[in-house]
C-alpha cells in the first residue's frame, strides 16, 4: 500500500499526489469517459459554490435537495467535514448563498432535465443555456457555479485528455493481466441510472463533477 511519510512540503506533495490519482482513476476520468462516450447527449457541469476550495464531496447535493434556508443550514451544519470549522455566522452566510443563488437555477436545470431529457427547455429565463460540451484537450462548455461568478460556461480542466488517457492505458493494462489469470475480463455489466453523477474526492476540495445522461447505459 502506498503510504504517504515525512513531514512539511515532502508530506503535502505525497499527499496531493495520492488525491490526485484518487481523483482521476476513480472519479473525474469516468466522466470524461463517459461524456465521449456519448457526446451527442450529455452535458457536463462542476460546482465551485461558494468557492473551489469550499466546494466539498457532495455539496450539490444541498441546492438539489433543500427547500428552504432552514433545510440548507441544517444539511451544512451537520455536515461539515471533521477537519473544517464554520461558525454559526458563517453557515448562515453559505446557506443563504446557496437559497438565493444555486438553488432556484439548479433544481430548475435538472427538473427540466428530468422532464425533459435535457436542462434547458425548463431553466429560468435569466439562466445561461447549458449548451453540449466541446472536446477538446480540455471539455469546453461545462457549466459552472460560484459565489465570484454565478453561472456560466467554462473549461473543465480536470478532465483533461492526455492525463484521462494515462488512466485509460492502466485499465486495459489491469484487464488484460485479469483474464490473462482468470479467463474473466470483466463483471457482468448491468444498468445504471440515466442520471450519472461523477463527484470530486472530499480527501482533496474540488469542483463537484456532474454528467447528465439521457438513456440507460449498458
Amino acid at each position: 500500500m502506498l503510504k504517504c511519510c515525512g513531514s512539511g512540503v515532502l508530506k503535502a506533495t505525497c499527499q496531493t499526489c495520492l488525491n490526485h490519482i484518487i481523483r482521476d482513476s476513480s472519479f473525474t476520468c469516468n466522466a470524461r469517459w463517459l461524456y465521449d462516450a456519448f457526446s451527442s447527449s450529455s452535458w457536463m457541469m462542476q460546482y465551485n459554490f461558494p468557492v473551489e476550495v469550499e466546494a466539498f464531496h457532495a455539496t450539490d447535493l444541498i441546492p438539489l435537495y433543500m427547500n428552504n434556508f432552514s433545510d440548507a443550514y441544517n444539511m451544512i451544519s451537520t455536515n461539515i467535514p471533521p477537519t473544517t470549522t464554520l461558525a454559526p455566522r458563517a453557515i448562515s452566510l453559505l446557506a443563504s448563498g446557496i437559497s438565493q443563488r444555486v438553488m432556484p437555477t439548479y433544481q430548475a436545470y435538472m427538473g427540466s432535465f428530468a422532464v425533459n431529457g435535457d436542462p434547458n427547455p425548463g431553466r429560468l429565463p435569466a439562466a445561461p443555456s447549458w449548451s453540449l460540451p466541446v472536446s477538446a484537450t480540455t471539455l469546453g462548455n461545462v457549466m459552472d457555479v460560484s459565489e465570484a461568478f454565478g453561472w456560466r460556461l467554462t473549461t473543465d480542466s480536470q478532465t483533461a485528455e492526455d492525463r484521462c488517457a494515462f488512466w485509460q492505458q492502466m485499465a486495459t493494462m489491469v484487464e488484460g493481466s485479469m483474464k490473462a489469470k482468470t479467463g474473466v475480463s470483466r463483471a457482468p455489466g448491468h444498468k445504471h441510472a440515466s442520471w450519472v453523477v461523477q463527484p470530486g474526492v472530499a480527501a482533496e476540495p474540488r469542483p463537484e463533477h456532474l454528467e447528465l445522461k439521457k438513456g440507460l447505459l449498458e
